[in-house]
């Protein structure tokens, strides 16, 4: 559950090279190509972020829903 919604993000990357469409996933792939690190690092960093930050949502929402989880 948690993994979908920074799949979509990184998803892109593919879809884009096939369709030919700009985006995050060609600026990834047009930065390393071009060996423009800082680029790349960004565009990684913010995907890493994307997953943490979704993972945790989850992680809480589930403790608000089932009553059996606590955070103790």
């Amino acid at each position: 559950m948690s993994y979908n919604i920074p799949a979509i993000f990184t998803g892109a990357l593919i879809t884009e090279q096939i369709f030919r469409v700009p985006g995050i996933g060609s600026l990834l792939i047009r930065s390393i190509e071009s060996n423009d690190t800082p680029v790349a690092m960004a565009i990684v960093f913010v995907n890493s972020a994307l997953v943490i930050i979704f993972n945790l949502l989850v992680d809480v929402i589930y403790g608000f829903l089932d009553p059996r989880i606590s955070y103790n």
